[in-house]
């Protein structure tokens, strides 16, 4: 399987929702992060 990577920008200055999602992945302590990363491109490949 080919490895890749994804990117998204994030601009909590001007978007709300941003700020929002800033917030809780900054709450979010970094060894749960990439579980968290892997978890959710699990859901978005599964759709």
């Amino acid at each position: 399987m080919d490895s890749a990577e994804h990117c998204f920008k994030l601009n909590p200055d001007v978007n709300q929702t941003d700020k929002i999602v800033c917030d809780t992945l900054n709450s979010i302590p970094q060894g749960e992060r990439s579980r968290l990363n892997r978890a959710a491109l699990t859901a978005d490949l599964a759709l």
